[in-house]
C-alpha cells in the first residue's frame, strides 16, 4: 500500500526589488533673455515646469515618485509623496514655484516596492560649459573621427556630450554620453562626408544629488571629409601605410589618374587658347 505524507514542497518566487536610476529632468522652463541697446538682461521664470525621467527596471509593474524642496525629503511637494504614476518612464510637472527641487523614484513589483533611486536636483540651470571648435578631424580609410572640446566649469564633476547630424538635435549619434571630468573627447565611428554637431552639459554630483547645467553653445557643422582616392587605393592594395612595394594594379591606377588630370589641364589650356 502506498502512503503519501500529504506534505508537498512549494516553489517560492523571490523578487529582487531593484531600484530604478533617476535621470536628468528635461523640458525645464528657461530664463527669458532680453537684449536692448543697454545690454542683455536675463529674467528667471516665475514658475517652473519640467519632465521627470528614469530608466526602466526589469519586471517592474509601475513606479512611484517623490518630489521635495528639502534635500532629505522631510517634506514633500503637495501630491508628490509616493505618487504612483503607472508603468511609464517619465512624468510631467508644471506650474511650480521657482525654487530648487529634489526628485527620486521607486519601482513597484506587484506588492513589493524597491528602495529609493539616486536623487536628481532640479533648479535653474547653472553656468553652461563653453564648447570650442573641434580638432583632429580625421577622415581616412580606417579612421573617421574628431575631438570635441570645451572649457571647464567650476564645480563640475563630469560632463555629458551630445553628438548629432541635426543642428537642432532632433536625433542623436549619441545623447547624454558621460565622458568623465575631462574637457575633450574623441568621437569615433563616424560617416564620411557628413556634418556633425555637438554640445555639452556640465554635471555636478554631491551628497544631496546630481545637478545639470544648461546646454553649451553648439559647435558645427564639423564635416568629415571624403576619403581621398589615393587613401582608398592604399587601403585596397595594402600599400601606403604598411610599407612594401606597390602592386602593378596600384601603379596602374596612379598612371590612369595622372592621365585624367593631364587631359583636364590640356582641355583647360585649349579653351584658354581658343
Amino acid at each position: 500500500m502506498l502512503f503519501r505524507s500529504g506534505l508537498e514542497s512549494n516553489a517560492v518566487s523571490v523578487i529582487t526589488a531593484t531600484p530604478p536610476v533617476a535621470l536628468e529632468a528635461t523640458n525645464l522652463t528657461q530664463p527669458t533673455t532680453t537684449t536692448t541697446s543697454s545690454g542683455t538682461t536675463t529674467t528667471p521664470p516665475t514658475t517652473l515646469s519640467f519632465t521627470l525621467n528614469w530608466e526602466s527596471t526589469a519586471k517592474a509593474t509601475g513606479y512611484a515618485i517623490d518630489l521635495s524642496t528639502a534635500s532629505d525629503f522631510s517634506s514633500f511637494v503637495t501630491g508628490f509623496n509616493n505618487l504612483a504614476v503607472g508603468n511609464t518612464l517619465s512624468y510631467g510637472v508644471s506650474n511650480l514655484v521657482n525654487t530648487v527641487y529634489y526628485f527620486r523614484v521607486r519601482a513597484i513589483y506587484s506588492s513589493v516596492v524597491s528602495s529609493n533611486s539616486n536623487v536628481i536636483i532640479i533648479e535653474n540651470p547653472g553656468p553652461a560649459p563653453v564648447a570650442t571648435v573641434a580638432t583632429n578631424i580625421t577622415s581616412t580609410s580606417s579612421v573617421i573621427e574628431f575631438t570635441a572640446n570645451w572649457q571647464a566649469v567650476s564645480g563640475a564633476t563630469s560632463y555629458q556630450l551630445d553628438v548629432s547630424t541635426d543642428s537642432n538635435f532632433g536625433s542623436f549619434v549619441f545623447q547624454g554620453k558621460n565622458v568623465g571630468n575631462v574637457t575633450s573627447y574623441v568621437v569615433t565611428g563616424l560617416q564620411e562626408q557628413t556634418n556633425y554637431y555637438y554640445r555639452v552639459t556640465a554635471v555636478s554630483t554631491s551628497s544631496t544629488g546630481t545637478a545639470f547645467s544648461a546646454y553649451s553653445n553648439v559647435i558645427g557643422p564639423t564635416e568629415t571629409a571624403k576619403m581621398s582616392v589615393l587613401d582608398t587605393l592604399s587601403n585596397i592594395t595594402g600599400v601606403g601605410g604598411g610599407g612594401g612595394a606597390p602592386s602593378d594594379w596600384y601603379l596602374g591606377a596612379l598612371v590612369l589618374l595622372a592621365l585624367i588630370r593631364g587631359y583636364q589641364l590640356s582641355k583647360r589650356h585649349n579653351q584658354y587658347e581658343g
